[in-house]
């Protein structure tokens, strides 16, 4: 789920390979993730300079701890991956959100009056749930108007099966260059029924020629 795509990586590649290809895994998550781990690193300095609570490693550390063993296993996991485009850090970065969200619900701020702690975190879900209002709007309507253009081509196609038809012609998809549209950087059906995509299309409906047209 983590290393997505319809490239595969070559079955031959060599460990020296493998490492360089970790290595720009590892560069690019940099860029990604790098606050998120600042923001866990402070929370946590915070939960365990605070004297009003038991600080020592214990059950209650497990839950974050195996989050975290996953997030880094889904970075990981990308060196073996033919497409590495950003969306594929999704999952690992909501991961460490929430590790950095959980960290912090366990601090006590014994001495901050209560209703300075309740306008803090109203003010930062306000603040966090606008950004993200506004990003996925954005994301949201780039990634739909891939969808848009792949709809009519797979209506054709049904079209066809219900009559019996052998050949159809659908249109060429050009996506969107949204980071989070799973259609950016992966093939789809070309303008020749032989390339494999086309092939896999063909077989799943029973048809004998998909042809993409502009």
């Amino acid at each position: 789920m983590a290393a997505p795509g319809n490239y595969r990586i070559d079955s031959k590649a060599s460990f020296a390979e493998i490492l360089i290809r970790f290595k720009d895994v590892i560069v690019k998550t940099e860029t990604l993730a790098f606050w998120l781990f600042v923001i866990i690193a402070v929370v946590l300095i915070l939960a365990l300079l605070d004297k009003s609570r038991h600080t020592k490693l214990g059950i209650n550390w497990l839950v974050p701890l195996i989050y975290f063993v996953g997030s880094a296993a889904m970075i990981s996991v990308l060196a073996f991956a033919a497409m590495r485009p950003e969306r594929t850090w999704f999952t690992a970065i909501v991961l460490l959100i929430v590790i950095a969200g959980w960290l912090y619900s366990e601090i006590k701020f014994s001495d901050v009056k209560p209703y300075i702690i309740t306008a803090s975190k109203l003010g930062l879900t306000a603040v966090f749930t606008i950004v993200f209002l506004i990003s996925f709007n954005k994301e949201f309507s780039a990634v739909k108007s891939t969808y848009d253009q792949i709809k009519p081509g797979l209506e054709a196609i049904e079209q066809a099966v219900e009559k019996g038809e052998n050949e159809v012609e659908i249109p060429l998809v050009t996506p969107s260059d949204s980071k989070y549209d799973p259609y950016n950087g992966a093939l789809y059906a070309g303008d020749s029924p032989t390339l494999w995509v086309n092939a896999w299309m063909e077989k799943y409906y029973g048809i004998e020629k998909i042809t993409g047209v502009k």
